[in-house]
C-alpha cells in the first residue's frame, strides 16, 4: 500500500490488518503512541470499529472490562493485566512496531541521523506474563511517499516526546537535502513488525492471596452451577433399631438374610 503526502505516519497495510483481525469486523482499540492515529485509520479503513483508548498515570489502559476484540500496542507496559482484562474472550493483544527498512541505504542513513531505536521482540514477555497464549509474528513491507514538509511532520510526530527532537529533525532534513529531491519526494521504505497473542481465560479470574488455594476453573464452574440448583433433599436417617443386620453366607452356600426387628 503506497501512501501520499497527507499521511501523518506509515499506514498499516490491509494485509497486516487482516492478519491481526481476521475476516470479520472487530472492535479495535489502539493504545496511544507514535503513529497511533495512522494505525487507527488503517483499521477503520478495513471496516473495523475503533474504540478510543487512554492511558492512566500508572500506564494501565483505561477501557471497560471485556470491551474490545483487538488491542494494539506500540510498546509493552510494565504490567499487562489491565490490557488483558479489556479483551473479550478469544481477544487478541497486538504489538506493532513500524521500522524503516534498513536494507535500503537512505533509510539506513536516516535511522542513523535520527538515532532511531526500535522495540525489541516482545514474544518472551507476552508468553511469560501468564495472561496470553502462543505468540505469533509476521512482517509486512510497504512504502510511504515523503517530501521535505511531510518528512518533517513525520519526524516530529515520531520523536515529539524527545527533548532533542529539533536536533534530530535538522539532521534528517540535511540528509534529505543531500539527495536533492526537493518537492519531488522520495519513497520511504517501512517494515511493520507485528506480534499477536490470544488472552487466556485465567486473565479475568479474581485476584487471590498467595496463601489461598488455587481452585481449577472447571471445579469452580461446577460449584457455581451446584449453588444455583435447588438443594437435594437429605437422605433419610435410619435408626439403629430398624437397621438391617446382614449375616455371613450360610454353610450350605445360600445367602440367608436375617433382619432383626428389635
Amino acid at each position: 500500500m503506497d501512501q501520499h503526502f497527507d499521511s501523518p505516519g506509515p499506514v498499516l497495510p490491509s494485509a497486516a490488518v487482516g492478519w491481526l483481525c481476521g475476516d470479520e469486523a472487530r472492535t479495535v482499540a489502539v493504545a496511544p503512541g507514535p503513529f497511533a492515529a495512522a494505525v487507527s485509520a488503517s483499521f477503520a479503513a478495513c471496516d473495523h470499529e475503533i474504540v478510543e483508548a487512554t492511558l492512566g498515570a500508572d500506564g494501565a489502559i483505561e477501557l471497560d472490562a471485556r470491551s474490545v476484540d483487538v488491542l494494539v500496542l506500540h510498546q509493552l507496559p510494565q504490567s499487562l493485566e489491565s490490557y488483558a482484562r479489556a479483551l473479550r474472550p478469544g481477544g487478541q493483544l497486538a504489538v506493532l512496531s513500524h521500522q524503516r527498512d534498513r536494507r535500503i541505504p537512505w533509510a539506513r542513513k536516516l535511522d542513523v541521523a535520527l538515532g532511531a531505536d526500535y522495540l525489541s521482540d516482545p514474544a518472551e514477555a507476552l508468553a511469560c506474563s501468564g495472561l496470553f497464549g502462543f505468540v505469533s509474528d509476521d512482517l509486512f513491507r510497504h512504502w510511504q511517499q515523503v517530501n521535505h514538509e511531510s518528512l518533517a511532520e513525520l519526524i516530529r510526530h515520531e520523536f515529539g516526546h524527545h527533548d532533542d527532537v529539533e536536533q534530530r529533525l535538522a539532521a534528517a532534513l540535511e540528509l534529505y537535502a543531500d539527495y536533492g529531491r526537493g518537492n519531488d519526494g522520495m519513497q520511504l521504505p517501512w517494515v511493520s513488525a507485528c506480534w499477536k497473542a490470544t488472552v487466556l481465560e485465567s486473565a479475568w479470574s479474581s485476584p487471590r492471596g498467595i496463601d489461598e488455594p488455587t481452585v481449577p476453573i472447571a471445579l469452580a464452574r461446577s460449584e457455581e452451577e451446584s449453588a444455583s440448583e435447588p438443594a437435594a433433599a437429605p437422605a433419610p436417617v435410619i435408626s439403629e433399631a430398624a437397621r438391617p443386620i446382614f449375616s455371613a453366607p450360610s454353610s450350605d452356600g445360600s445367602d440367608l438374610l436375617l433382619i432383626d426387628f428389635r
